[in-house]
Formats: C-alpha cells, structure tokens, sequence
C-alpha cells in the first residue's frame, strides 16, 4: 500500500522546509493525483469531485491501479477535496518562502486534478459550478501573495500561473465566473509587475509639471495615443466594474498607483506590492476606515503620495491631505518617509558623481528607468513652468518623525522596520525603537543593550526577550548594525541593570548604552543577537553576511590587531561559520547570499595573493610557510573556488560537472514538469562567480561554469529579461571570463600565465553556440572592462 497523502501533508505543517525536500515533496503529491485518475471513476471528470459523488463500490475512498504484470490491483487512499486543498495551500505557502519558480507547477497541478483534463466535456450542476468557483477564485487570491525571495522579479510566475488558473475556469461548461476576490487578485499581481511597452511608452511621453500630462514631444506624437494611458492594472479594474462589483477604496487605492487618480488626473504609475483588501476595505467595513468629512480611504492618500516622482510632489499631495482638514494616517506617514529616504540617498549620489552645487541636486536619476519603475526618486525640476510650489519645503525626516508622534500616530512594523534598517545612525534607529512603543521593554532592552541577560543575569531571559521582538522589526536592526561603520576602541562592555525602584522589580539600563563610543564592533553585537535569536529569515543572515564582506570589517574586539590584509581574510572564515549555523536552522542560501558570499571570497583572495608576494607595506604581514595566516592563505587559495562551487550546486539544485546541453534532472525519476532548477541565479551572482573562479585560476571550474549556463541558456534568458540591465550584466559575465582566462588578471604577476589554449577554446566556443549571447567578447570590452578594476 502507498504512503498515505496524510504523512507529507503533516510534513508541509512545519514552519520552513527547504526546497531540495519541497520538490520531493510536490513531486509525490502530483505523482499520487496522477494514479487517483483511476477507472474506476466516470470517465472525463474530476476525480476529486467524484470521491463526494460516485457509487458505494467495494474499496470505498480507494483508487485501484494493475501491477505492471497486471497478476493483482494495488488500492491507493483517495485524496478527497478538504485534504487537496489543504496540501495545496501549505504547498504554495513553502513555494513563496523557497522555490517561487513551483508556483506554476501547483497550479498547473490544481487545474489540471479540479477540471479533470480535456476530455470533461459534461455541464457542471448549480451546486458544483459554485463549489468550484469558490475553489479557482480562492487559489486566485493564493496565487497573488508575493514571494519572500526576490518579489518583484517572482511576480512573472504569479502572473502565468494565475493566466493558467482562469483559462481552465474558462474551460468549464459553463464558465466559472471570477469573483471580486479573483478580480482583486488579478489587479495585486499586475500592479507588482514592470510596465510592458507600451505602457513605458505613455510613462516616457509624461511632461515633467503636475499633474503629468501627456505631452506631444513631436508632432507625430499627437496622433499616437498609446493606449491613451490604460495600464493592464487599470483594465482589470474596468472589467471587474463591468462584472457588477462596486469600487471600493482598495480598488481606488490601486487605481491611483496604476497610473490615474480617482478625479481622472493622471499620476505616476509605481509598480508597488500591495495588501489584499479585507472585509473593512471593500466599501462595507467599519465607517472609522474612511477619513471624516467624506474623505477618500485611508490608503488612497498613501498611493497618492507615492505614485509621485519628486519629494516636492509627495509633499504637496501631504499638505493636501491636510488642507482637507484630515488628520494623515500612517500609510500617509510611511510613503513620505519612503520619500525623504530615497530622495537623500539620490542627492548623495549626485553630489558623489558631481552633478550637485552648494547642496542642490540639478540632474534626475538615470533615464533609463522611468519613474515608478522603483523607489527611486526623481530631483525637482529646474524649470519654473515644472515645478510644484508648496508653502512649505519638505521636512528632514527626524522633524516629520517628531510631528507624527505628536499627533499620536503609531507607525505600522512595516514602516518601523523601514525607518529602522535606513536610520542615519544608531542612535536615530534606537529612537524610533523606543517613540513607537512596538516593543516590551524586555525586548528593547534585549536588542539595543550590549549584553543584556536580563534582571536575573540569565541569558535564557534575553533570548525569550528577543523572540518576542516582530521578525521585521529585528532583521530591520540587524541590517541597521551591519551597514553602519564599527566601533574600534574599547573593549565590550556589559550594561548592568540599574536599581530596583521596587522590591523584586529592576530597571531596565537605557537604550542609549549601545551608542557609546567605548563600545565594541556592531557586527560583533550582531553576532551575539543572532547567536541568541537564531532567526529562520534569510534577511537577517544575509545583513550579517554583508557585514563580513565589507573591506575592513571589525568582527569581534580580539582581531583588533588583525590590521591590514588579515583583516580582508580573517571575515571570510566567519562567513564559513554562519553559513553552517545558516545550514544547522534547515537555511539554505538564495541569491542574493551567493552573490554576498561570493565577495567575501574575492576579497579574501585578493588579500591573499598579495601577502603570499610580500608586503607593499612596511606595516603589512608577510605570510611565511609555518604561520597561522600561511594556513589561511592556502585555504583561501586552493579550497575557497571548490567552496563557492559547492555553494552554487547547492543553490541551483544540478550539478554543474555535465554536458553543456545535457537537460537531464539530477534527481532522477521526477516530473519533467517541475523546473529544471531550485534558483535561476542572475547575471550579478554569474558574474561575481566567474571572478572567484578567474582569480582563483581554477579553469576546469570555470569551463564547467559557461557549459552550465548554455545548457540552461532559456532559463537565463527570462531572468535577464526582468532586470532592467540585465542582457548588459549577462554580457560582463562573458567579458569577465575571457579578461580572467587571457591571463589579464587583476593581480597580473599572480596570473599572467592564463588558462591553456584549449580552455580559451572550448569557453569561446560554448560562448559562440548561443546566438543570444553575443558572441565571444572583443578587444574593446575587454580592455574596457580591465579599466575599470575592482578591489586593487
């Protein structure tokens, strides 16, 4: 008898599995569909339904399937309805946290198991119509929930498998209609989904005042209406209006982020994730969501702030809200701080690239991303017929802070993460800690204090402390630790409660303590909340890892002596370690950790190559053949590419060691129809790959490397399609590996030699096979590519 369908539901019921075992995982479930397809069953129906309907025969709620001899039927335990879904639901929900790419095959595996394939030619009764109905537009509303991993560039496979959920309720007889549920799950994913052509073509044609109207660039322009600005968002709403259902707010909140405001100005369309509605926002919740006075929803002012280019437009549309006697919420709160963050980070990086004078910004971001297209943010413009006048200039965020807490609004963990994870300092960051009261003073104490273990001294009080803090809010502070520069002086130092005001009752020290210059490294404090918090979110790990890849990381006060190069290698042993802590909580690394573990790599071989030729320095180590940092070297030189290959299997899910065009899977006997890989690494993890294998001169690996990436050329393919840049950063990659294989290495006396004759061959003509590719790199990209250098 086969495993009952019970076990691997129960085994879905954890909270994070990693996606090696949900692909055995989906590969049982879709296998024990197939064999329920029994004849025992009326032909051309679905056999899910029919295990509520069919006759008493003997074996009941069994599915018989003939031996291969035919010598005896082997019974299988049905799956009835409640069960399907069940493993359904907790199957998407893993696919979201690890392997988004399944996302298709779920629900390629419900229509197919729910319509009962092509031969269900029979009409559906009133009663099923609306069973199924409620089933397809439920899986709808699932399929809508964005990914954990990478969401905006997941959305493609929420968007084909939601396309293939509504072509098989089309297939019924009669068609299964989609509900408001469906429509609004529809609108989520194509808000979350980049502009097709056409709709960058109206964005480019947007005049630069507000609101952004259409402007006839040349005279060709006024007969092209391009869609007369109708986004794919915009439509679904139209067709939902024509279905019978009322706009409510959230579907004028996604109105005005698809492009047009609810007066029928135009806006910036933004391509944002979005909450799904609940009951209190579709039109017939509680009168205290709606603004008084007759005011929009709450949520519509924060889409309007939002769908804007400039600070100046974000702030006006907040005065506006004012203006309107309507106290700002805190969505309002949060796009505007959105807003002041972005726009800081572009001033600094205009003023770095030198297109700033006295502080002002006189040049917007780089045109080749649209507005909306991300959260960047535009700079005013220097035309006076452009610009937004407001009777105020925009506030500095800690003044926009100050004046929400006055008014007595509390920000979302979403907001209070932001704010968190882009605080200027620690001090700031530990601030909107404590103003939002979003945390116990246990748990406060516990994050923000060096060594707090509570009243009792009992580290067990700290980490019960810490779990009691939002996962957003503490992988928000761990970034914020990380991205900040360290503390070198001093030795840590262990905050001590203050006296008990009360018999029994101890103060807790204040936030503040952490701040002080006397105390040590942050990424060393880092280290001591995750040792304690052991999160099961990437976020925080990755943060960490970061942190070590950095040049001139501080990772604990004893390497305070480990100045100069050591100090490039000594990080690299410690990412070893999280990345086994990573594996001991069942985390396997994304990509975006790859890429994070990658530099660390590069900037520990470069180190290392440059004390194995001697100092350039007098204060520099040498590394002679019996010291402790000869061994790292050699560990670094000679196991760090097998290392980082190693990693990269794990993340693919193939192995990378076979014939370029051979698509065969690893795991044998498997469906074709699950994807060929757990992770389809970008062009930035590809290229950041062939520089650790190029410096390391370990050929074979790189050989193996391009072989692998024509042999799932049409999977990187669709990846470079979704980056704005990314057939560009696909073309580096191939640049990359010829400058390394011609022996023009970075570090030339290191590896002047280059790979032998037929290596440069056999890559050139892997890199020629495909036409999509370029072909191999020329002189010009080389040498372009070697101006520019990288970690001398």
């Amino acid at each position: 008898m086969a495993m009952p369908i019970f076990v691997p539901s129960f085994i879905l019921r954890r909270g994070s599995i990693n996606a090696r075992a949900l692909k055995m995982l989906l590969a049982y479930t879709s296998g024990r569909l197939k064999l329920q397809a029994s004849p025992l069953l009326p032909a051309g129906s679905s056999p899910i339904l029919d295990l509520v309907t069919q006759p008493e025969v003997p074996h009941q709620g069994w599915t018989q399937r003939w031996r291969a001899d035919r010598s005896s039927p082997v019974f299988y335990p049905a799956i009835d309805g409640s069960t399907f879904m069940t493993t359904v639901v907790r199957l998407l929900r893993h696919a979201r946290k690890v392997w988004p790419q399944a996302i298709v095959s779920i629900a390629d595996m419900i229509s197919t198991h729910l319509y009962g394939g092509p031969n269900n030619t029979g009409r559906l009764d009133p009663r099923t119509s609306a069973r199924l109905a409620f089933l397809f537009n439920r899986v709808l509303s699932l399929l809508s929930i964005p990914s954990t991993v990478n969401p905006y560039l997941s959305i493609p496979h929420h968007q084909r498998a939601q396309f293939n959920i509504i072509r098989a309720m089309a297939e019924f007889r009669p068609p299964l209609p989609i509900n408001q549920e469906g429509y609004r799950a529809v609108i989520k994913v194509q808000l979350a989904h980049k502009k097709t052509g056409p709709e960058r073509a109206w964005a480019g044609k947007k005049t630069r005042a507000w609101p952004p109207w259409k402007e006839d660039k040349l005279g060709i322009d006024a007969g092209d209406s391009a869609g007369d600005g109708r986004t794919r968002a915009l439509e679904a709403i139209s067709r939902m209006k024509e279905a019978g259902y009322a706009e409510g707010g959230w579907e004028k909140m996604a109105k005005v982020l698809a492009g047009w405001d609810t007066d029928g100005s135009p806006t910036i369309q933004t391509r944002s994730i979005v909450n799904r509605a609940s009951a209190s926002k579709s039109g017939s919740g509680p009168k205290d969501y709606y603004l008084p006075d007759g005011g929009d929803p709450a949520d519509v002012w924060g889409a309007r702030i939002r769908a804007t280019r400039t600070v100046q437009e974000a702030w006006a549309c907040f005065l506006m809200l004012e203006d309107r006697q309507q106290k700002p919420t805190r969505e309002a709160y949060y796009a505007m701080f959105e807003k002041l963050v972005f726009d800081n980070k572009r001033a600094r990086r205009d003023c770095a690239a030198g297109h700033c004078s006295d502080g002002t910004a006189l040049k917007a971001i780089d045109d080749a991303r649209l507005a909306g297209d991300g959260k960047e943010v535009y700079a005013a413009p220097v035309s006076p017929q452009e610009a937004v006048y407001v009777r105020s200039q925009p506030p500095k965020l800690v003044d926009l802070w100050t004046r929400m807490m006055a008014e007595d609004v509390l920000p979302s963990l979403r907001c209070l993460a932001f704010l968190v994870s882009h605080a200027e300092s620690l001090r700031s960051g530990v601030k909107f800690l404590r103003d939002s009261k979003a945390l116990y003073p246990r748990s406060l104490g516990a994050l923000t204090v060096v060594g707090w273990s509570g009243p009792t001294g009992d580290y067990e009080v700290a980490t019960e402390a810490l779990e009691r803090v939002p996962e957003l809010v503490f992988s928000a502070f761990i970034r914020l630790l990380c991205r900040l520069p360290s503390s070198q002086n001093g030795s840590p130092r262990v905050a001590r409660p203050l006296e008990a005001s009360k018999p029994g009752e101890a103060v807790l020290a204040r936030p503040q303590t952490l701040v002080r210059d006397e105390l040590p490294s942050h990424v060393q404090h880092a280290f001591h909340l995750m040792h304690l918090r052991r999160p099961r979110q990437r976020p925080a790990w990755n943060s960490l890892l970061s942190a070590l890849a950095r040049r001139g990381a501080i990772v604990a006060s004893m390497d305070a002596g480990a100045t100069g190069l050591m100090g490039d290698i000594l990080p690299w042993k410690l990412m070893q370690v999280v990345v086994q802590q990573m594996r001991e909580l069942d985390l396997d690394l994304d990509a975006q950790g790859f890429l994070i573990l990658c530099t660390g790599l590069e900037k520990a071989i470069h180190a290392s190559i440059k004390m194995r030729r001697g100092p350039a320095h007098p204060t520099e180590e040498i590394a002679d053949e019996k010291s402790e940092s000869s061994v790292l070297v050699d560990e670094v030189l000679h196991e760090g590419s097998q290392r980082i290959s190693g990693a990269f299997e794990l993340l693919v899910g193939t192995t990378v060691l076979q014939a370029p065009h051979d698509r065969r899977p690893d795991d044998h006997g498997l469906p074709s129809t699950l994807p060929a890989l757990l992770v389809v690494p970008g062009p930035a993890q590809l290229h950041a790959f062939v520089r650790v294998l190029g410096l390391s001169r370990d050929w074979d690996g790189l050989v193996a490397l391009v072989g692998w990436m024509a042999r799932f050329a049409a999977e990187l393919e669709t990846i470079t399609g979704e980056l704005r840049n990314g057939r560009q950063l696909l073309r580096r990659t191939l640049v990359a590996a010829r400058f390394f294989l011609e022996g023009d290495g970075e570090l030339a006396d290191a590896a002047s030699a280059g790979a032998p004759e037929e290596v440069i061959e056999r890559v050139k003509e892997l890199t020629e096979g495909e036409t999509d590719w370029g072909g191999w790199p020329d002189d010009g990209e080389v040498e372009r590519y070697r101006s520019r250098g990288r970690l001398r």
